[in-house]
């Protein structure tokens, strides 16, 4: 659930909000891409300085690296 938020749905808003905006087709690439990309390994590293969710935050770091190499051609597609 977690991983189809971060790679669907956030850049869909995020397209919603360029378009809405009149960005032109380059920035709201950028910016759809940007919203697109896998959780970052710092919060994993976040999670275990504060011995807060490790295997949640792990678990999401993995699931939106896999996903993200389709979800992310899918979006340059539609873009």
């Amino acid at each position: 659930m977690l991983s189809a938020f971060k790679l669907a749905l956030m850049p869909l808003v995020v397209l919603g909000i360029c378009m809405m905006a009149g960005l032109d087709r380059v920035a709201t690439t950028a910016a759809v891409v940007c919203a697109g990309v896998p959780t970052a390994k710092n919060a994993y590293v976040l999670a275990s300085e504060y011995d807060i969710e490790k295997p949640l935050v792990g678990a999401a770091i993995s699931m939106t690296t896999l996903f993200s190499i389709v979800t992310l051609l899918a979006w340059l597609y539609v873009l």
